[in-house]
């Protein structure tokens, strides 16, 4: 059954700012930062050409492969085995969860697939890494934390060779009503940033993704296709810095069902730490003290705080309840 729930309000808008991919390395430009905590842990970043370009062939491939028979070969053998990790392709509702609507390809860490376009998007996510590399060398500038700190030798390790790429598209029966309906359930990322790339020109806000503030949702007023990123901080980052210095947004994906059968295809980067990665408090007050000294200075490794989040989740789900703690279910 839809989750179906009034459209929010024309009025509704979080507004984010955009900037130019060449501006994170550039001294005295707009504050990263500061365009975060104004608008709630979103902002965005225009894309060269070159990857832009870069961006259309590989979601034109991937149509192709998503139209292809479900029986067909190449599916067959590029299908997830969750015996042997997460890497591969799933149909609708093939993983359950959040992927009730939804189809499309995982990959995690540097893993690949087996189809004709596997090179472009292997070069592709190197380019994709490279931006979230210089969107974290940035925050970290402005945080006051070594550069290093999300690279190898860092305090957290190199986050951008870890995590998970999804590329999926949303479809479903249009009905021809104009209620809203649930496609994604609210949640915040379990990433240090995440960075969204959708294919297709905005509609109903930034292709039906919204952020809850002060209790409210809203459509985020930005662009949308091949040619922006929207960055999201996730939960670590929120947690190693504190609520304080940056938020995790907890957002969602509502569309109007008259409008479902325009299909909603993204492709989600979650940049995370290796999974043994000891997770150290940033926090100013906590960077000067060692570990395991008085005070929470650190969170676990990745793989211990990822099982604790996860075993909420699951609880929830036993009792019937949405898993609002989510997302913990990355796929």
């Amino acid at each position: 059954m839809n989750a179906c729930i009034a459209p929010c309000s024309s009025e509704s808008h979080l507004h984010v700012r955009e900037f130019d991919i060449t501006a994170l390395s550039t001294p005295d430009t707009p504050s990263l930062l500061k365009a975060l905590q104004e608008s709630h842990g979103v902002a965005q970043i225009a894309l060269p050409a070159d990857l832009e370009c870069l961006s259309l062939h590989i979601y034109d491939r991937s149509h192709a492969f998503f139209e292809l028979d479900e029986e067909h070969p190449q599916k067959k053998e590029n299908m997830i085995d969750k015996e042997k990790g997460l890497t591969g392709y799933h149909g609708v509702n093939g993983l359950g969860g959040n992927n009730r609507y939804r189809k499309g390809f995982i990959l995690e860490k540097n893993d690949t697939l087996k189809v004709d376009f596997a090179e472009a998007l292997s070069e592709w996510r190197t380019r994709i890494h490279e931006l979230a590399s210089l969107v974290l060398r940035r925050l970290a500038s402005e945080l006051s934390l070594p550069l290093n700190t999300f690279e190898t030798g860092g305090l957290w390790g190199n986050v951008c060779t870890n995590g998970q790429m999804h590329l999926k598209t949303y479809s479903d029966d249009a009905s021809g009503d104009d209620a809203l309906s649930v496609r994604l359930s609210p949640h915040k990322d379990p990433s240090v940033v995440t960075l969204l790339i959708h294919d297709g020109p905005a509609r109903h806000g930034l292709q039906g993704l919204q952020v809850e503030v002060d209790h409210e949702w809203k459509d985020i007023d930005g662009r949308s296709g091949p040619g922006v990123a929207t960055l999201l901080v996730g939960q670590l980052l929120a947690l190693a810095v504190g609520d304080s210095a940056v938020e995790a947004p907890r957002h969602r994906v509502a569309l109007p069902l008259s409008s479902l059968e325009i299909p909603r295809t993204v492709s989600t980067f979650f940049f995370q730490p290796h999974p043994e990665q000891t997770m150290r408090s940033l926090r100013a007050d906590d960077l000067g003290k060692k570990s395991n000294s008085k005070g929470d200075v650190n969170y676990g490794t990745f793989a211990e705080w990822k099982a604790r989040q996860y075993g909420a989740y699951f609880k929830k789900g036993r009792k019937g309840q949405p898993g609002g703690l989510m997302g913990k279910r990355m796929y």
